[in-house]
Parts: structure tokens; sequence; C-alpha cells
């Protein structure tokens, strides 16, 4: 057997992999084969549809739901988020999320707006751990805590706040030219937060981020 830091780093992510769900053992795959739906021809032609169009998004969503079962089999083929992910064009649209969480909805029904109903316990932990790390930018979100006539919105907006500084920056590597960049702490926070000071104005403000 091998050794070597190499040889270790590829069994822990392999281990990770496996405990995240993203990585199926033997045993597990031969269980899912034997579960797996074989796809009818007319679903064969709804699947084709969503492989190669992302509009209208009505007609999406409702050919995303008539093949719940269907994706359900294709992805056990797959056997690969990152292949899945780019094989159906609704899911990389902006809207995207919604397919998902249309799919977390059908297959786990009890948990369902999980994190909505964890939320203040969740955020209870977050700025209870956040308090030990001594970092300025995250002190200075916590004091906000000390008024006592702070709406549940801005105490969500503080902690999502506190969390863009909880999340370590990794060096992001450009395919097309491999270039590498590691994004600050605002860019993170961009990214996690759109934060407007008129309504009216977030239309714009995501076409920016876009563009």
């Amino acid at each position: 057997m091998g050794g070597g830091k190499l040889f270790r780093k590829y069994y822990n992510l392999r281990r990770d992999f496996k405990t995240n769900g993203l990585l199926r053992s033997k045993a597990c795959r031969r269980t899912a084969d034997a579960a797996k739906k074989p796809i009818t021809k007319a679903e064969q032609e709804v699947l084709e549809w969503l492989k190669n169009n992302a509009a209208p998004w009505q007609e999406l969503e409702a050919k995303w739901a008539e093949t719940y079962e269907a994706r359900k089999s294709y992805f056990m083929d797959v056997n690969s988020i990152h292949d899945y992910m780019k094989t159906f064009k609704g899911l990389n649209e902006p809207l995207g999320y919604v397919l998902l969480e249309y799919d977390f909805a059908t297959q786990y029904p009890y948990l369902n707006n999980r994190l909505l109903t964890a939320w203040p316990e969740f955020s209870k932990k977050i700025s209870k751990y956040a308090s030990t790390l001594k970092i300025a930018e995250v002190d200075e979100c916590l004091n906000f805590f000390d008024n006592d006539n702070l709406s549940e919105d801005s105490k969500t907006m503080i902690v999502l706040k506190i969390l863009s500084y909880l999340i370590k920056p990794v060096l992001v590597v450009k395919k097309k030219n491999k270039s590498s960049f590691k994004p600050s702490r605002i860019e993170m926070l961009d990214g996690l937060i759109l934060h407007v000071t008129a309504g009216a104005d977030i239309h714009a403000s995501l076409e920016r981020k876009r563009a």
C-alpha cells in the first residue's frame, strides 16, 4: 500500500466525500441500482428538452417536476454532481436554485423550511462562536446586538455578515488563462449579501454583479 502526503490526502478526501454522500460505496450503488426505475421513452424526451432548454421558465418548472423520478435514475447513472449540474441548463440559470429546492422538498418533505425554523438557534450559535474569534470586523457587528430596537431582519443581516467573516477565502484559479486570485473579505461579503439602500436598486445592482 502506498504512503505519503498525497496518498493520505486522497483517502481523506474519499472518506469525506462518502460521509457527505458525494461518493457512494459499491454496496450503496448496488442498492440504488436495484431501486432505480427505468426511464421511459416519454420521460427521455422530456429529459432531452431539459438538457437543451432553459426557457420558458414556467414550462421548464413543469417539466422539472414531471421528471423527478426519471432524473433520480439519470443521476444514479451519472453519479457525479458536477456532471448533473452541467447537463441540465436550467440549473445554471439565476433561478436554478428553485429547481434544487423543489427536488429537496420532494425528497425530504419533512425537512422543508428547516433552515428557516432552525434559524434563531443557528444564528445564536454563530454569534456565540464568532465572539471567541477576536476579529475586529466581527466584534463591530456583534456590538449592534446591544441595540434593543434592532429588528429581526436586521439581526439576520448582521449574522449573515458575520458568517462571511467566518469563511476562509480560498484561491480561485481561472481555467481560461490559468490565472488565480483570492477574493477579499469585502468581495466574499458582496457574494453573500446584496445590500442596497432602496428596493428599486435591487435589479440594477444584480445586473452589475452579473456583468
